[in-house]
């Protein structure tokens, strides 16, 4: 009774179509190449003829004979072995690497059948738009024996497969699981970025797997683009130090002793497409055991990330987290200490580099009353260890004047946690006065503007006044010009104006003078006597005090000296015509607007004494030819005696 041939399926992954299997009395379909039933006699040919027969048949019909009875598959499984070793891509071997995990010993004899009739270990099987070699498929699985044996027979542990989507598309649940979550940036990484064999068992946190490529010389280098080397090497790159850096901490603790040996360290400071380090990374993950082991291997803290910060400004950022408990904050710190000391520099010599302390006062005075007081160690820190206040930025700005800057946020509120940092920073030798670039207005000037806002001295300007900080040479006469127009600007003192005297132009003394009088402020001008500040337009200021202004300024204007015959603006005539006017004016009410001072006969009469002694002339004529005597009202006897006398005096001469 012969043999019924027996039925295995190509694409199953219960079997395999270049090995034999027990027989089976299942009928198999009909087709030019099969075997039926009814010509069982065929099996019993000589092994000679059968294997001349199978030496003319193609691949497809060695296939089919090979299915027909475990006779035919002695003679037809090699040939299709030697056949289809002589194609590009063996299929038995992919067919291996693809069933390793269901069926690990088939997969095996599989290989080595294929290996025998010298099958490429290292050929690339494209299926569905993605590629791959067998070790990639393998490492996927995590099959380590048929691993063992692919390196044995010659696989190369740096060939690339397609990337992201070959990852997808193997269907293992750890795998889409971690895509989803801390690895999904891996998305970004298109079609034309390709993965080493190393990539998936480090996603998968498959250590023994990753060790036996590591050992076979797995290069570092796990996603690269395939153009890479045509830019000289200059386009992004993913190495396993990124990929560890995004690791669960509880599973990177198990990946410290794997890739510590010198072939990796010549990578371990590369960036990948954000800019980012693995130490930076590894930092703003707060993952533990990766930031040990790469600080313990000697990794650059100072690599620039994207936006010209470094690995001890993201802990720095890290630190003042929202969301992050007391006891994370304080390992940031120790963190910080740790970077500091592994050489990274808390003073970039490059302006346009972030400073670790610029970053940490800014993030310090933007989160106040969010996040824990302790944050305020994270400066002390720095500048214990040498961070510099005054440092400049690419702005120009220096650390201290940008804290300053960003306090006056808070000018309706009170911090007093801001204003001792700041009193703190000026301990420490912050420099209020330190000249900024031009145009740039100084730390005085601001908070001036700031007080007048506020309507009072805060507390963080008396801090900038007691520190000794001053104005620019031109800021000097606008605030000169405020200290001028607000009484309690000079009242409470807020800032010492005459320190710039040399600045101040005798212009802006006369307008002072003259805003004194015109709002009656005897205090200023008295205050800016006392500073010896005198004005240079007396016999205008004279005229502003016989206009209105006698009760807090006569006789102390005229005893200053005056030009006894300088006219009125607008050619309104001498002081004597001044006068006149001011008399004419009837005396104001409670309920007139103006403030004029009213002038009383006796005291009209003495101011006209007083000039015509000084050498007024009474023969001087207004715009309109009037004499200050033709301008006097009737019911002023004694003044218009004084003006007639001083006019008979003055024309007497012309009737001898």
């Amino acid at each position: 009774m012969p043999r019924a041939p027996a039925r295995i399926c190509a694409g199953s992954r219960r079997g395999s179509p270049y090995t034999r299997r027990t027989t089976t009395y299942t009928r198999v379909a009909s087709n030019n190449y099969s075997l039926s039933s009814k010509t069982w006699s065929a099996t019993k040919l000589p092994n000679e003829i059968k294997h001349m027969i199978a030496g003319y048949l193609p691949q497809q019909a060695l296939y089919q004979i090979a299915k027909c009875s475990t006779n035919w598959a002695d003679v037809a499984l090699p040939k299709l072995y030697e056949v289809d070793a002589r194609s590009r891509s063996p299929k038995a071997i992919k067919w291996a690497a693809k069933n390793c995990e269901s069926n690990p010993q088939l997969a095996l004899k599989v290989l080595a059948r294929s290996v025998k009739y010298n099958g490429n270990v290292n050929a690339v099987y494209t299926d569905d738009e993605v590629h791959a070699t067998a070790l990639h498929y393998a490492a996927a699985y995590g099959q380590r024996e048929f691993i063992q044996e692919l390196l044995r027979q010659g696989a190369r542990v740096d060939t690339r497969s397609s990337g992201y989507e070959l990852a997808r598309g193997l269907g293992i649940q750890i795998l889409n699981d971690n895509l989803n979550n801390q690895f999904s940036w891996l998305e970004k990484y298109d079609c034309d970025f390709e993965w080493s064999p190393l990539a998936i068992p480090i996603l998968k946190n498959d250590v023994e797997t990753a060790e036996l490529l590591v050992r076979a010389g797995a290069p570092a280098t796990v996603i690269e683009h395939r153009d890479n080397a045509s830019f000289f090497n200059g386009l992004p790159i993913v190495t396993v130090y990124h990929l560890l850096a995004y690791a669960a901490p509880r599973d990177a603790a198990r990946w410290t002793h794997v890739f510590d040996n010198d072939i990796h360290r010549t990578v371990l400071n590369v960036p990948m497409h954000d800019f980012s380090s693995a130490l930076n990374t590894a930092v703003r993950n707060e993952n533990g055991p990766i930031f040990d082991m790469l600080i313990n291997m000697g990794a650059d803290p100072d690599v620039r990330t994207a936006w010209g910060g470094s690995a001890l400004v993201t802990a720095v950022e890290k630190a003042f987290a929202l969301d992050l408990t007391i006891a994370r904050r304080k390992t940031m710190m120790m963190w910080m200490l740790r970077l500091i000391q592994a050489g990274a520099a808390v003073n970039p010599t490059d302006p346009n580099r972030e400073s670790p302390l610029n970053c940490a006062l800014k993030l310090y005075a933007t989160t106040i009353n969010a996040v824990d007081p302790c944050v305020k160690k994270v400066i002390e820190i720095l500048v214990d260890n040498g961070a510099n206040i005054n440092r400049r930025g690419s702005n120009g700005e220096t650390i201290l004047y940008t804290y300053c800057r960003s306090m006056f946020c808070f000018q309706q509120l009170r911090y007093s946690s801001l204003e001792t940092m700041l009193r703190y920073l000026i301990a420490k030798g912050g420099d209020v006065s330190a000249q900024q670039r031009p145009r740039q207005q100084s730390l005085m000037f601001l908070s001036i503007r700031n007080i007048l806002l506020a309507g009072k001295v805060t507390p963080f300007h008396a801090t900038l006044r007691h520190a000794g900080a001053t104005l620019r040479p031109q800021e000097v006469s606008l605030v000169f010009h405020t200290w001028v127009k607000r009484p309690w600007f000079r009242r409470v003192r807020a800032y010492n104006i005459f320190q710039h005297r040399q600045l101040l132009r005798q212009g802006q003394i006369n307008s002072a003078w003259i805003e004194g009088i015109k709002t009656n402020d005897d205090k200023l001008c008295k205050t800016l006597q006392d500073q010896g500040l005198m004005p240079a337009n007396n016999g205008y200021l004279l005229h502003q005090v016989i206009g209105g202004r006698v009760n807090k300024f006569w006789p102390k204007i005229p005893d200053m000296g005056f030009d006894a015959n300088c006219t009125n603006y607008n050619d309104l005539g001498s002081f004597l015509h001044t006068l006149v006017r001011q008399v004419r004016k009837p005396e104001s009410t409670d309920d007139d607007d103006t403030d004029d001072d009213t002038i009383s006969r006796k005291l009209a009469v003495e101011i006209a004494e007083t000039c015509i002694k000084r050498g007024t002339s009474s023969l001087i004529r207004d715009c309109h030819g009037k004499l200050a005597l033709d301008l006097l009202p009737e019911g002023h006897p004694k003044l218009r005696a004084v003006l007639l006398e001083a006019y008979y005096q003055e024309t007497k001469s012309t009737f001898t």
